[in-house]
């Protein structure tokens, strides 16, 4: 399977769980993951806790669950997170994630935090199987 096939699998928006690392311990927690343009985005507070795990420990990891008809799949994203201070991607990821505008006012916002992980491997595993391929990238 190619990276663009399995980007059609993606809503715009879906739950991942997103694993950061404190130094100590991986941090596991549930956010919301926007795909854009083949690219994967996240919006968290500035102050967060991830937001400084991030920062100190930029490798993530990304786990979605995927609605395949009646099915379930999975993919498990390992990538390089990083801030972004873009406005033109802030402004972007701003107005495709209307639920952003409850916790901030403005894609200007300095609590507004914007994260782009940028994978470095993929895997996916499809509906009623036990295999886990690796996606090409």
């Amino acid at each position: 399977m190619d990276n663009k096939s399995l980007l059609e699998k993606f809503e715009t928006m879906q739950t991942c769980y997103l694993a950061t690392y404190d130094g100590e311990f991986p941090r596991v927690r549930p956010m919301i993951l926007i795909q854009h343009e083949g690219r994967f985005w996240l919006a968290t507070g500035t102050e967060d806790d991830k937001t400084l795990q991030i920062k100190n420990h930029p490798k993530v990891a990304l786990s979605v669950t995927l609605s395949e008809g009646d099915n379930e799949s999975y993919v498990r994203i390992k990538g390089i997170a990083k801030h972004s201070q873009d406005p033109a991607e802030r402004t972007a990821i701003w107005n495709i994630a209307t639920y952003i505008s409850r916790y901030w006012d403005s894609p200007e916002h300095p609590g507004f935090g914007l994260v782009e992980v940028k994978p470095v491997a993929i895997s996916y595993m499809a509906p009623n199987t036990t295999v886990e391929i690796d996606v090409e990238l």
